[in-house]
């Protein structure tokens, strides 16, 4: 049984909007979460990444790359791989 009142429109710090039957982005602030290794192996291979995109000559070349980098990290189901958490 579901005991949340349904509200339209809130206030807290921010105001806060529940459309219904949408599809709601949720943001999580993860400070901390990942090991200081962890963590530095992600900016080393960011700033691998984006030497690569520098050397790209090709607009369409260096787009394609840049999302394909996205990707890895904003799709559905990623998982940290060869990373130890």
């Amino acid at each position: 049984m579901d005991t949340l009142e349904y509200k339209p429109h809130y206030r807290r710090k921010l105001p806060h909007y529940q459309p219904i039957r949408t599809k709601l982005f949720i943001t999580y602030r993860l400070a901390g979460s990942l090991s200081e290794h962890v963590v530095e192996k992600l900016r080393q291979e960011k700033e691998q990444k984006e030497k690569e995109l520098a050397k790209t000559t090709d607009i369409n070349e260096r787009k394609h790359l840049h999302y394909e980098f996205q990707r890895r990290w904003f799709v559905k189901g990623v998982r940290l791989n060869n990373l130890d958490i």
